[in-house]
């Protein structure tokens, strides 16, 4: 499930965190809850792009990074993004922070900075956006070629079933032919052998070949 299905599933309603400015130097900005739709944080994504990059030979070796760039995705002004935020919260000052703390922290970072959160929020939604979109693709795709994989076993399979059939017809007809020509040798042999003792009366050696084996 998406990120935006999972959201969608809760409303379409969502609060983000912001630092509020300072009243003075002396305090320290407070953390406060901002109210925005989803359609406020979707992004528009270009399907054809994606879909024509899904339709590579390698597809799934394709880099996340070009499906981003082929979904369109342009990173904010303040140059303030997933990815960064994501460095920023693995550095060395917060390895000792609990959560709270990190959070209070970094929202006075970005507050700082007078970057708007919502544009950090926007970002990781639309790289959400562009992984779901470029795996319908792809499965769509895999699921195409593993129907006609199955297909292709289904005709492997039909010609295996006629090939054994095949076989067990030629196994047959072998057999029902060496029964028959052991039946017929077994009425020669016993034709030859009353010719010999038939003519045993008329001559003095034999004349008649008897083959016993």
């Amino acid at each position: 499930m998406s990120l935006l299905d999972r959201l969608h599933e809760l409303g379409e309603r969502l609060r983000i965190f912001e630092a509020r400015p300072k009243a003075n130097a002396a305090k320290l900005a407070k953390i406060a809850t901002r109210t925005v739709t989803l359609s406020d944080l979707t992004t528009e994504i270009r399907q054809d792009e994606l879909r024509a990059l899904a339709e590579l030979p390698a597809e799934l070796s394709v880099a996340f990074e070009k499906v981003f760039e082929a979904a369109g995705i342009k990173s904010p002004g303040h140059g303030w993004t997933a990815a960064r935020l994501k460095q920023l919260l693995e550095s060395d000052q917060f390895k000792t922070m609990d959560r709270p703390s990190v959070q209070r922290s970094v929202l006075n970072i970005l507050a700082d900075e007078k970057v708007d959160v919502e544009d950090i929020v926007k970002d990781v939604i639309a790289h959400d956006q562009a992984l779901d979109a470029f795996e319908t693709f792809t499965r769509k795709k895999m699921l195409d070629r593993i129907a006609a994989r199955q297909k292709k076993v289904a005709e492997v399979e039909t010609q295996i079933a006629s090939l054994q059939e095949q076989r067990e017809r030629l196994t047959h007809e072998t057999e029902t032919d060496e029964q028959h020509w052991t039946a017929w040798l077994e009425r020669k042999r016993a034709y030859e052998r009353d010719l010999s003792r038939t003519i045993s009366y008329l001559v003095d050696r034999l004349v008649v070949s008897i083959d016993e084996q």
